[in-house]
Parts: C-alpha cells; sequence; structure tokens
C-alpha cells in the first residue's frame, strides 16, 4: 500500500466521526453523546468564546476529565470521536 493509499484509507475510517462532528457543529449548538454502559462522551459548546467546543468523559461516578478546542482544532475532536467508535462507543439517539 502506497502512503497515498494509506492517507485515503485512513480518511475513509474517519468519515463517519467527521460526518457526526460536523452535523452538530452546523447545527448551532453542538451535543453529540456517545455512550459504552456507563461511560460517556459528551462533545458540547465549550464555556468561553476562546475554546467554543468542549469534549468531556463521564464514567459512572461523574465527570473525569474535559478537553476545550478551538475552531481551528476540529481535527483533534473528529479523532477523539473517531477513536470512541471504534473503540465500542455508541451514539445516544435524542
Amino acid at each position: 500500500m502506497t502512503f497515498r493509499e494509506h492517507i485515503a484509507k485512513l480518511k475513509a475510517e474517519m468519515d463517519p466521526a467527521r460526518k457526526l462532528v460536523e452535523e452538530h457543529i452546523a447545527s448551532g449548538r453542538p451535543c453529540l453523546v456517545l455512550e459504552k454502559g456507563a461511560r460517556k462522551l459528551l462533545f458540547s459548546p465549550g464555556l468561553d468564546g476562546a475554546t467554543p467546543y468542549r469534549c468531556t468523559s463521564f464514567d459512572e461516578i461523574g465527570p473525569v476529565g474535559h478537553r476545550d478546542y478551538s475552531e481551528s482544532q476540529v481535527h483533534q475532536i473528529v479523532g477523539e470521536v473517531h477513536s470512541a467508535l471504534r473503540s465500542g462507543y455508541t451514539v445516544r439517539e435524542s
């Protein structure tokens, strides 16, 4: 497999996560919940203008950490959502 083929394969694998994130951003009020048992990953609006997006991880007790993302870091959110989906998380239907 050539390098270009490898990159094309990776992009194709990440397309479902990218689509989810982009749909939620386009809605004007992003909120996406991924679940795996008692564990959850919440993609939501940030708390300030400098970082408009936030991903928060929860376990059965409560929040265990969060990451704030700027507009230019959307690809990192896609990576985080992609990783969760590959790990068996599912999208909570609202």
